[in-house]
């Protein structure tokens, strides 16, 4: 074979031989007479050609190959050496403590080879070639660069790593989420016991002009620092999950700004990007920063997943498994009377992942598995875990049943704290092996899990793409599960995938064109560049006037915000004082140049006797600036417009009103059930995630339940996600507006405060600052505990004895509270 391979060719020439019969049985795990010597060397020789003549592709068929045999035989001695020749070192240690009398002897080359695989050893764990290239490239590359690679290859390490090596500088890591912000806080932290003292920021709040700092940020959070301190610049950027610079939609548009703003404050910005996915590192490269990125890309394929389509109806229940490679469904069986959630309980391994799109049939999955389920007994930590929910929420809180059942549940909707506790319990408790969740798992969620069932392919309204469906199954299998020194096999390096068409998906949906779309090995791959901001000149030649116009309105904002960021012609700037207000505080709901006047005027109308101290004056406010009928506003902002409405306007100033007494949840679900209890028109707004009927034929969707059909267990449930949703909504949007009318000051301080922090009390607001809930602060700042609690204003600092701990146990707080402090301490 002098010619390389691909997957075609290798096709051709196998064909008229058995080998397609062996590496079916291979993959299907068939129970068959074990091959003769002859037919199992034919195999080898084949993966061996295509381990040295082949492709990418045709070489992770031939490791597969190796691989099956391997797990199917127990015989680990042909995949050692072609992980020796690999420098797959975790999988050869992995195999050394499974075979020891195999693998290892006295001899020289054994000692050799120990000595040899000991250079990839870092800090007790053992790494792949992969992950020591990624190493050695970020060490020797001072430039902006970006890292590709998968869930495990240690990005998180790299960018502490960063950090360290530059704590005299400004250092800001960008993340997408607020609840990556406590995660990555954490992991720093407990990374520099030695520098303890040394400044995180996490709300832009925090600055207060320091020469150095660590901030750790979302793009919404850094955009409000870098308007709020316009000699602010920063000296280093980390992008976590960098591919999201690709997508549409106002956040992808703001982490673009973010980094022009950046560029623009420093030239010499050093900005780096990290993602488990990327085809090609210059995509995200934002043309305005004149930048040149280097980039590394691991292409190792040490997991090679096993795809099952299962289609389910009424009848009968078909499982098929789809090889990757020769892009062919194998009938592995068919099954009676089984529906999705038998399917799931018929395959399930110790923790498995449960995807769906959907936070309502996410929900319901959660609940019909929990109903299939044993009740735990004998479990301590999960009646304690259960009793928290419980005090912090509610006694008929689904989740709870679910708990007992060995399940939770994980999404958007459910709060914060909790969220992160939930995963905790997923992690680190043997007997809950169910964790149900959407794509907020695909944002830098690390979890145990065997296995990953998806009941729906979508992420919003489209199919997952390629990218975001490999970074789901990556989630299953990390190297720390299968590497630990527990282990003893190697199953997990053949992750198992099931894709279920059953009562979860619609009959239209396409679902083996999906698998093959998304998992194919020869599929090629392509980045969507869906934001404008990273369009190059060529493609803006080639824009549709439509797009242009999108163009030229994003670099206006961004103009407005900081001017002369942009070289550009026919900019329009902001005259008035409200519009400049609008543009530094992102109101993005109108077009603030063409409304601008309208703005101007409607101020001027306003005459306030004295500054607003009121929920009810300030949306008032709001409504007669923002909601007047001559102004316009941009596609799809009905829920704000929803604000003209009286009993929205009554709703939101009500649960203001929550906000700024600093209510605790457990007290706000019981707000919410007493309001919806007292509403004449028991038909209320939930939005699309919870809507079940129409209000009016103007309605495109569902967006209204009728609470005379729910139960007081529905309305808890439904308080529950409103409560988180609302909260967004005015965190998100009604801020914003808060935000501009304070800057014209309008608003008396301690009144403001309490809009924004739920509080007046400094001591609480500066924990607020430091991401700790209302409820904690409020807890630790009691009399009882206030002596391990060490507070500096000035400088938005805290430090929490370690003693607080055994001290809240003893005096029985939350055992959420417990977690919350522990997690945001480091303790």
């Amino acid at each position: 074979m002098n010619d390389i391979l691909n997957i075609p060719k290798f096709k051709n020439d196998i064909s008229g031989t058995n080998f397609k019969d062996i590496y079916k049985d291979l993959l299907l795990e068939n129970q068959v007479e074990d091959y003769n010597v002859n037919e199992l060397k034919k195999a080898f020789s084949v993966a061996l050609a295509l381990i040295n003549f082949g492709d990418n592709v045709c070489e992770k068929l031939g490791y597969r190959i190796i691989l099956m045999y391997a797990n199917k035989y127990k015989d680990y001695v042909p995949l050692y050496d072609y992980a020796i020749s690999k420098n797959y070192v975790p999988i050869c240690k992995l195999i050394e403590r499974i075979m020891k009398d195999k693998i290892k002897d006295d001899n020289f080359n054994s000692l050799f080879l120990s000595a040899y695989l000991e250079n990839f050893k870092d800090n007790e764990l053992y790494l792949s070639q992969g992950q020591k290239e990624i190493i050695n490239f970020t060490k020797k590359t001072a430039d902006n660069y970006v890292v590709i690679a998968p869930t495990s290859y240690g990005k998180s390490e790299i960018m502490i790593r960063l950090i360290k090596n530059n704590l005299n500088k400004k250092v800001c890591i960008l993340v997408p989420t607020k609840a990556l912000i406590a995660q990555t806080k954490k992991r720093i932290i407990n990374q520099l016991k030695d520098n303890r003292y040394h400044k995180i920021i996490v709300h832009p709040d925090m600055y207060d002009k320091e020469e150095n700092f660590i901030a750790v940020l979302t793009q919404e959070r850094l955009l409000r620092l870098l308007k709020k301190n316009p000699n602010l610049y920063l000296d280093t950027i980390l992008v976590d999950e960098a591919h999201n610079l690709l997508e549409s939609g106002e956040r992808a548009q703001l982490l673009a700004y973010t980094l022009i703003i950046s560029k623009k404050r420093n030239e010499e910005v050093d900005i780096k990007y990290f993602t488990p996915f990327l085809v090609n590192a210059n995509n995200i490269n934002i043309p305005y920063l004149n930048n040149s990125l280097e980039s590394i890309k691991v292409h190792e394929a040490i997991k090679i997943e096993r795809y099952y389509y299962i289609e389910s109806n009424n009848k009968s229940t078909n499982i098929s498994l789809y090889d990757q490679f020769f892009d062919e469904f194998y009938n592995v069986k068919t099954l009676k009377n089984i529906d999705d959630i038998g399917v799931v309980k018929l395959f399930e391994g110790n923790k498995n992942i449960l995807y769906l799109n959907k936070t309502r049939s996410l929900e319901e999955v959660a609940d019909n598995l929990s109903q299939s389920n044993k009740l735990i007994e004998n479990d301590d930590e999960i009646t304690d875990m259960s009793k928290s929910i419980e005090e912090f929420l509610h006694k008929d809180y689904k989740l709870i049943r679910c708990l007992k059942h060995g399940i939770v549940y994980h999404h958007g909707s459910v709060p914060d704290i909790v969220r992160l506790y939930i995963e905790d319990i997923f992690r680190n408790n043997k007997n809950i092996k169910y964790i149900v969740t959407s794509s907020t798992l695909l944002e830098g969620v690390n979890i145990p899990a065997e296995k990953l069932f998806m009941l729906q392919e979508k992420k919003g309204k489209s199919n997952l793409s390629a990218s975001q469906f490999r970074n789901l199954v990556g989630r299953v299998g990390r190297f720390s599960e299968i590497f630990n020194e527990g282990k003893e096999d190697l199953k997990l390096l053949e992750p198992n995938i099931y894709i279920i068409k059953g009562h979860y998906m619609s009959e239209r949906d396409n679902v083996k064109k999906f698998i093959k779309d998304c998992a194919r090995e020869t599929k090629k791959l392509k980045d969507e560049k869906k934001n404008i901001l990273l369009k190059n000149e060529q493609e803006i030649q080639d824009m549709s006037d439509e797009e242009l116009d999108q163009l030229e309105n994003t670099i206006e904002v961004l103009e407005n915000i900081e001017p002369n960021t942009i070289d550009g012609n026919n900019i329009n700037y902001a005259v008035y004082d409200i519009g400049k207000k609008c543009f530094t505080n992102n109101i993005n709901e109108i077009n603030i140049i063409e409304n601008e006047e309208c703005l101007y005027k409607n101020l001027n109308k306003i005459s306030l006797e004295e500054k607003i101290s009121t929920c009810e004056e300030l949306i008032k406010l709001i409504v007669q600036i923002f909601l007047d009928d001559n102004i316009s506003y941009r596609k799809n902002q009905n829920n704000f417009i929803r604000l003209k409405n009286e009993r929205a306007q009554k709703f939101y100033s009500m649960f203001l009103d929550w906000k700024c007494n600093g209510s605790s949840y457990k007290k706000m679900i019981a707000n919410f059930i007493w309001y919806w209890k007292q509403l004449n028109d028991k038909t209320v707004f939930v939005g699309n995630k919870w809507g079940e009927i129409k209000r009016s034929e103007s309605d495109f969707i569902p967006l209204y339940v009728d609470t005379n059909y729910k139960t007081d267990y529905d309305l808890v449930n439904l308080a529950i996600v409103r409560i988180k949703e609302e909260s967004e909504f005015v965190d998100n949007i009604i801020i914003k507006f808060v935000e501009v009318i304070n800057d014209l000051n309008f608003i008396e301080n301690s009144f403001y405060e309490r809009i924004k922090y739920g509080s007046n009390d400094p001591k609480v607001i500066c924990l607020l600052k430091n991401g700790y809930s209302i409820e904690l602060a409020k807890c630790i700042l009691d009399k009882k505990l206030i002596k391990y609690v060490s507070i500096n204003i000035e400088d938005n600092k805290i430090i929490i004895d370690p003693k607080i701990i055994s001290e809240m146990e003893k005096l029985k707080v939350n055992r959420i509270l417990i977690f919350e402090i522990k997690y945001q301490a480091n303790i």
